[in-house]
């Protein structure tokens, strides 16, 4: 990975976390043996100047292509008091206004009071409302999943029992669809299914497939074994 990361600066070949690691140790590594210290062989100066000028022409390179790597790869969008910038690579224009028309609907049904959360990764969409998430898991990845447990996880969500939930798509390449395995919402899926009732649907029906773009809501149903709100 060192010896990869000066030769090839793109963050699309190997991820913009794995990026940040490598620039960090290989600048951290040059600093350390080259600026600070230098061969006895080799005059200070010269080490110096060549490594701190390798160093520029990285950390140029670096900053050129990762500019061109975002302009290609991303879009601004423009949400309700403020605008973000979010990846497009594999979020098609129709997905964002699934969220955008969601929001207001969202907005509407909780206009009275009602409660609400989305899942499984709603912090931005909460935020968005200005609506604070009524669990401590507004965030609903794999990393949740194996800390905390899901039946920890769906206990917090039976005991606040929110009015609505909403079920917003994410976009998912290599891992399985959430709700699709053990520890990754399988169990999660289950409860919403037998306590809520979906009644409305923009776009396709989240995680029905990798690309499927939807947004679905859900209601507490009246049905028998469904937990009512005290």
């Amino acid at each position: 990975m060192l010896v990869r990361m000066p030769l090839n600066t793109r963050v699309s070949d190997y991820g913009f976390y794995q990026a940040l690691v490598a620039t960090a140790v290989v600048t951290a590594w040059c600093v350390r043996h080259y600026l600070l210290s230098s061969p006895p062989c080799v005059p200070a100066y010269l080490c110096k100047a060549f490594t701190g000028g390798s160093l520029a022409a990285f950390i140029s390179t670096a900053s050129v292509n990762q500019i061109q790597f975002l302009s290609q790869h991303v879009t601004q969008v423009d949400l309700p008091g403020f605008r973000i910038v979010a990846e497009s690579q594999y979020q098609p224009p129709f997905i964002l206004d699934n969220i955008l028309e969601g929001l207001r609907i969202t907005e509407q049904l909780t206009s009275a009071g009602a409660t609400f959360a989305a899942v499984p990764e709603g912090t931005l969409y909460h935020f968005v409302l200005r609506k604070p998430h009524p669990t401590p898991f507004a965030h609903l990845a794999t990393v949740e999943f194996s800390a905390f447990g899901e039946e920890r996880i769906v206990q917090a969500f039976e005991t606040v029992a929110p009015d609505f939930i909403v079920l917003i798509h994410k976009y998912t390449a290599h891992a399985p669809l959430f709700g699709s395995a053990r520890g990754f919402g399988l169990e999660f899926m289950r409860w919403l299914n037998d306590h809520y009732e979906p009644f409305l649907l923009l776009g396709r029906k989240p995680y029905s497939a990798p690309n499927s773009e939807g947004v679905e809501f859900y209601r507490r149903s009246k049905r028998a074994g469904a937990r009512e709100k005290p």
